[in-house]
């Protein structure tokens, strides 16, 4: 199998660590910064470094000012995902380029999570965040990972202890659609604190999130979900960007003791044949889709944050599996597809790319007389 530098983290070929009740997954990551980008990689990691990632905090009010670090009660978009997103992409490149600008940058997001524990364990700007809590937790695992920090496996505890009583009364679904889309993010976190204490209440908890979350696995086989506005947890399955971030849902159910299609839902996924890309697969691996999967049109459009989430997704996979063909097409979107949705020197963005789409600018074209 070719060499793939995953940004979000390094995959070692190997068994994981092993704990009982959970299959051994195929590969295992190193921390961040354990493998050091060189030539090209290197040079786009250094564009991000000084373009929107490194300077987001004063281009956004709702990442700069966000609740998340300042406490304010804003509320709303500084309350929401766009913080943590961006301090989840920062923590990775930080130590990608063993930068001690970004670092610091870094440890100011991390701290001020952990700092916004509540006595009963529930963390960040609101209550039952559910989703937005999510993706707090792989950037302190990432940081607990590259430094060490004792802190991070302890708060993921209590959290997690509060979370699994609170389910009981406010469930993902009640919480909100994404929760119910997404918890296959927080699934891959709370097995890290698994692997990392071998408590078995972790596994169970694990299967417990699994359970709230919307079924990936038929989807990817058969399909049939209602619709965007549809209520339930199988609603918002053809909502893209939720579609890339389910992809890890079934692997990880498949280490839990799922089953056959557990295992075999990415490759149904992308199977030229399946009724994804039947219905709106696109020749540079992505998927058709502006909010909800669309057509195969060559006028379509996908969204960056799915190429993004994609990549994440197939890290995840890739690690559960094994697979080459996941790798395979983790290269495909990642030197491919996200390229093409950032402007040459990273201080800008291309939301939706069009597969016929030539050129891009945000100045007027000039053409010749011939």
């Amino acid at each position: 199998m070719k060499k793939h530098l995953i940004l979000t983290s390094v995959l070692a070929a190997g068994s994981a660590a092993w704990c009982a009740g959970l299959r051994p997954a195929a590969m295992e990551g190193l921390p961040p910064g354990a493998v050091r980008p060189e030539g090209h990689l290197q040079k786009t990691l250094e564009r991000q470094r000084d373009g929107l990632t490194g300077h987001a905090e004063e281009l956004y009010p709702d990442i700069g000012q966000s609740d998340w670090m300042t406490n304010a009660g804003r509320g709303g978009e500084f309350a929401w995902e766009r913080g943590p997103y961006y301090a989840r992409g920062l923590v990775s490149l930080a130590f990608a380029l063993d930068d001690a600008a970004l670092k610091e940058k870094a440890k100011r997001w991390v701290d001020a999570a952990l700092a916004s524990q509540r006595p009963d364990g529930d963390f960040g700007p609101r209550k039952d965040n559910w989703w937005a809590n999510m993706i707090p937790q792989w950037y302190l695992r990432d940081w607990a990972d590259a430094t060490g920090d004792a802190r991070v496996a302890p708060f993921l505890a209590k959290y997690y202890a509060y979370q699994a009583a609170e389910l009981k009364s406010v469930s993902f679904e009640k919480e909100g659609c994404w929760a119910c889309a997404r918890g296959g993010d927080e699934i891959d976190a709370v097995l890290w604190l698994y692997r990392r204490t071998g408590e078995a209440k972790w596994l169970a908890f694990a299967e417990k999130v699994a359970s709230y979350t919307a079924d990936w696995t038929t989807y990817y086989h058969v399909g049939g979900d209602p619709g965007v506005n549809a209520p339930g947890r199988g609603g918002y399955r053809c909502h893209i960007v939720n579609f890339m971030q389910g992809l890890k849902w079934p692997a990880l159910k498949w280490l839990m003791g799922g089953t056959e299609a557990d295992r075999t839902a990415y490759a149904a996924a992308f199977d030229p044949q399946g009724w994804v890309m039947r219905k709106c697969g696109r020749p540079d691996a992505m998927v058709n889709g502006s909010e909800p999967l669309t057509d195969r049109s060559a006028a379509g459009a996908t969204e960056l944050c799915a190429i993004a989430e994609r990549v994440n997704s197939n890290r995840s996979v890739l690690a559960a599996l094994g697979d080459p063909a996941v790798a395979d097409d983790l290269e495909d979107v990642a030197y491919n597809a996200l390229p093409a949705t950032v402007a040459p020197d990273g201080k800008g963005i291309r939301y939706y790319l069009m597969l016929n789409q030539p050129h891009c600018v945000d100045k007027g074209l000039m053409f010749a007389n011939n």
